[in-house]
């Protein structure tokens, strides 16, 4: 993307179009697929034409998310709480204050959860203790498991990207 988040100007030139010569939902969000599947054969750019460093990076990018996705299949006959990989949030998972909230969705309703931590800066309980227990033994064998774990940042020695592990669909669904 560009500087102002857009895409750039070789993705909308290689729009595919119906009869009608218009771009549909359908077309864009297969032209959408295909451009994060592979960016410079969706532009129609044939690889000998890209420059050296673009080529590198794409295959640093494909090496790196083969490794990830061996590590989630490997992990997945590993996984203590399967639930947690399926992309569904039980009900019984979330805090029942934070659950009476959703369904009522009044103002009223959210701030009668919100806890005032210091002046501006507010908290809730979104997830059981239950949950949280469930979702440590998870994460404490993924670490047991002796595959390597993905760290969020260089300054952090013990977190993990649940994501690299297989939890995408349970963490887009929270």
């Amino acid at each position: 993307t560009d500087d102002m988040g857009a895409m750039l100007m070789p993705f909308y030139r290689a729009m595919p179009r119906n009869e009608q010569d218009a771009c549909t939902l359908r077309l864009t969000l297969q032209a959408i697929r295909c451009f994060l599947e592979d960016p410079f054969t969706s532009w129609k750019l044939p690889a000998e034409r890209l420059p050296e460093k673009f080529q590198r990076a794409l295959e640093v990018h494909r090496k790196i998310n083969a490794e990830r996705l061996e590590i989630i299949r490997k992990y997945r006959s590993r996984v203590v709480h399967p639930d947690l990989f399926e992309g569904k949030v039980k009900e019984e998972w979330l805090d029942p204050a934070f659950c009476k909230a959703m369904k009522n969705n009044t103002p009223s309703a959210w701030r009668e959860i919100l806890h005032e931590e210091m002046d501006g800066v507010y908290s809730f309980k979104l997830v059981t203790e239950a949950f949280c227990d469930m979702f440590l033994e998870e994460v404490f064998n993924f670490y047991k498991s002796g595959l390597p774990a993905k760290r969020p940042n260089s300054m952090n020695a013990y977190g993990i990207v649940l994501n690299d592990i297989g939890m995408e669909p349970f963490i887009d669904e929270l």
